[in-house]
């Protein structure tokens, strides 16, 4: 399996081949650069761009399996739906779909995306984890006080991952496609100096 199915197959979803619902918040890949250079930086025209892009484009076919399974399985579609209102996504030290990259515990590390993650860059997704994990609770209890479809509910679900902002998704690896620096442009931007983190949400020494 590529470094790039790995990655798609361990972000927090249910799993298309075996229906099975997982919640990994990271996954380990290689190659990736040092988050403390510049070369995290992502070029439109750049390898990391393809590879995300990729990446974006293998989770969106995998998603309409899903939904499509979910509209012919209800019992698997409930299920689903429920992990999915119930996932703790600030149960880490870092938060999004991340690669860990380096050899010792001061390495810094980057989203999955290519972009670093910096101290700026996790206030912004646990401010906006919490406000997608409300948003993703409220639509669940409310469509089933209604008595909804299971297969509607899940649907809907990935409707709501979709319209968080381009940032988040960059971060979390939702579809559509975002352009990676939106992280950046949220995060920071005035473009200040940067406080990059290790897998363990602790300011890289530099």
């Amino acid at each position: 399996m590529s470094n790039i199915n790995i990655i798609t197959a361990m972000q927090s979803s249910v799993s298309a081949t075996t229906g099975k619902f997982t919640t990994p918040q990271t996954a380990t890949t290689q190659h990736q650069p040092a988050a403390n250079t510049s070369s995290v930086t992502i070029s439109p025209s750049g390898t990391a761009h393809a590879d995300y892009m990729q990446m974006i484009t293998e989770k969106e076919t995998g998603l309409n399996v899903l939904r499509k399974n979910a509209f012919e399985d209800p019992s698997w579609a409930a299920s689903a739906s429920y992990n999915y209102a119930q996932e703790n996504l600030l149960g880490r030290s870092v938060g999004g779909l991340v690669s860990l990259a380096g050899k010792t515990p001061n390495d810094s590390i980057t989203y999955s995306s290519g972009e670093p993650v910096t101290v700026a860059s996790q206030a912004y997704y646990e401010k906006q984890a919490a406000s997608y994990m409300s948003q993703v609770s409220q639509l669940y209890n409310s469509e089933m006080a209604k008595g909804t479809a299971p297969g509607q509910i899940f649907s809907d679900i990935l409707d709501l991952q979709a319209r968080q902002p381009d940032a988040f998704r960059a971060m979390m690896l939702w579809p559509p496609a975002t352009e990676p620096f939106s992280i950046e442009k949220a995060t920071n931007p005035t473009g200040a100096p940067q406080q990059f983190l290790n897998a363990g949400g602790q300011v890289v020494k530099t």
